[in-house]
């Protein structure tokens, strides 16, 4: 049936309703229905709806395969003002195989029905998992009896214990010889104890009070002894980028690199790409040797050149802005004197 050959995609789901068997021809017809769909244009896409209809319907009895084939067409191919119509089982299970963050809140906005199964926690229990690891222990840093998704809220504003951040540090750093780095760099750390604003601020009597509520974090760094731990504040701590270390870096770019030595432990330094020679990347100004040339391997991108807001306009001295007024009310009265001078 496989290299037969591809027919329009409602004849496809014809094709597929006729099948009674649950095993290796149904199988095969739904890669037919999806390679049919690929190839189609939306009016085709349009025609096969109301036999996907019947089909998701009939889904709930099928194997754990041929359900995840099914779920697969509903999830590329099924108009998302029509999920709510599925099946309970076959929603969550489309759901559950979507486990994206932006996907589940696109979904959780198509009806009620997808917000109850986009906000389950059956939803988000891998989701929690895949970022914090087991969501077991949601309950013990969070409101005990909080959903899943509330818990996965909470916790990335409000790290716990044993999470891997990123801790900021402004200022010039030096890891081996005489390389001096210089400008904002992220430190890879470990929160290994958190204290409220209430413990912070008897820990601290001498700062000033919104500085020391602030500082409630204790963290680690990563590979360093332990009389390097500090308190720090949450403005100064991030999630690891895991993005932006592969694709197309141009110059311009906003990027972080990495720089580090052969024994001691290094930090992403915030750079702009100034040029780009084949495989190599120069990034100015952040180290005291000059211009600093590095791989694609250590540079992850932040922001294109494209999408970085404009910056606002220079706020021009008192001295400068007497200046320009006079120079620009000079202008003015020499274009009316010479206006009235060629009028006679």
């Amino acid at each position: 049936m496989s290299h037969a050959i591809l027919g329009t995609p409602a004849a496809e789901v014809r094709k597929l309703q006729n099948l009674v068997d649950d095993g290796r021809r149904l199988r095969a017809q739904l890669r037919r229905v999806a390679r049919a769909l690929d190839k189609a244009d939306p009016r085709e896409r349009t025609a096969a709806r109301a036999g996907l209809d019947t089909i998701a319907r009939r889904g709930r009895g099928w194997s754990r395969e041929n359900r995840a084939l099914l779920v697969s067409l509903v999830i590329h191919y099924y108009p998302p003002d029509r999920l709510a119509g599925l099946p309970r089982e076959l929603l969550e299970d489309a759901v559950l195989a979507n486990l994206d963050v932006k996907n589940l809140a696109a979904m959780a906005a198509v009806s009620r029905a997808a917000r109850r199964a986009a906000s389950s926690d059956a939803a988000w229990r891998p989701q929690y998992a895949r970022r914090f690891g087991a969501a077991d222990d949601a309950s013990e840093h969070f409101d005990f009896g909080a959903s899943l998704r509330e818990s996965f809220r909470q916790r990335l504003g409000d790290p716990a214990p044993g999470d891997r951040v990123e801790i900021a540090w402004r200022g010039r750093f030096r890891l081996e010889g005489l390389e001096v780095y210089r400008g904002l760099a992220w430190w890879a750390a470990e929160v290994v104890e958190k204290r409220d604003a209430a413990a912070a601020a008897a820990a601290a009597p001498d700062c000033p009070l919104d500085d020391r509520r602030a500082r409630k974090y204790k963290v680690h760094y990563v590979h360093w002894d332990a009389r390097w731990d500090e308190w720090v504040a949450r403005d100064q701590l991030r999630w690891p980028v895991p993005e932006g270390r592969t694709g197309v870096v141009a110059s311009g770019d906003d990027v972080e690199v990495w720089c580090s030595g052969s024994a001691v432990p290094g930090a992403w330094l915030r750079a702009v790409v100034t040029a780009v020679e084949g495989e190599l990347y120069c990034v100015g100004d952040v180290a005291s040797s000059g211009r600093l040339w590095v791989r694609r391997d250590r540079v992850r991108l932040i922001q294109r050149k494209q999408d970085r807001a404009p910056r606002a306009p220079k706020r021009l001295q008192p001295c400068r802005m007497l200046f320009a007024l006079a120079r620009a009310t000079t202008a003015a009265v020499r274009a009316r004197l010479a206006s009235h001078s060629n009028t006679r």
